[in-house]
């Protein structure tokens, strides 16, 4: 993160990232995170901040504009987790579900005002794959920096991710991949 960066945080959850962006000298952070509870939560902790440098929308991100099923798959124990029911794995337990708006990516890079941004923050719950598939050469022109948390590793995804690394690195990033 460098002084003055503006940044799009695809997952926001609470803000925790958000807030950490600002503490490292971001002057924006738009913040999407579509299921309801966490971005009440969202809400309150970009009030901290009073001068608008927190943007939050209550809009998941996806391939397509429209709206998507949520579901939880914790019982309210912790903030966070939720992911597209169309994503949904053998063996999970829902808890809650929701139905939420959904912006398309390229959409959302083609707006004037969130896509003008240096730093993707993407943290989606399994969805990281269908976005960056359809992430415009344009976003990956513009920005300067990619953080992503991604929710699958299986071989389909590994190749997925082998691929997009290599598409990134022809527009000039350099990348670094951790694994817990």
């Amino acid at each position: 993160m460098k002084e003055g960066m503006k940044v799009l945080d695809l997952g926001a959850n609470i803000g925790m990232f958000a807030l950490s962006a600002l503490e490292r000298g971001a002057s924006k952070v738009y913040c999407f995170e579509p299921v309801k509870a966490t971005y009440n939560c969202l809400m309150l902790n970009a009030l901290r901040f009073d001068d608008n440098r927190i943007e939050t929308f209550n809009i998941g991100v996806s391939d397509k504009t429209g709206t998507a099923t949520f579901f939880l798959h914790t019982d309210w124990t912790h903030n966070g987790g939720s992911k597209m029911q169309s994503l949904e794995r053998a063996n999970e337990t829902s808890f809650y579900t929701e139905n939420c708006a959904m912006i398309d990516v390229v959409s959302l890079f083609n707006d004037p005002v969130w896509g003008d941004v240096d730093f993707l923050k993407i943290d989606i719950e399994g969805a990281e794959e269908v976005v960056l598939k359809n992430l415009p050469d344009i976003a990956l022109e513009r920005l300067k920096c990619i953080a992503g948390e991604f929710h699958c590793h299986d071989e389909e995804f590994q190749a997925f991710q082998d691929n997009f690394i290599q598409r990134c690195h022809g527009f000039g990033f350099q990348s670094y991949v951790l694994y817990q």
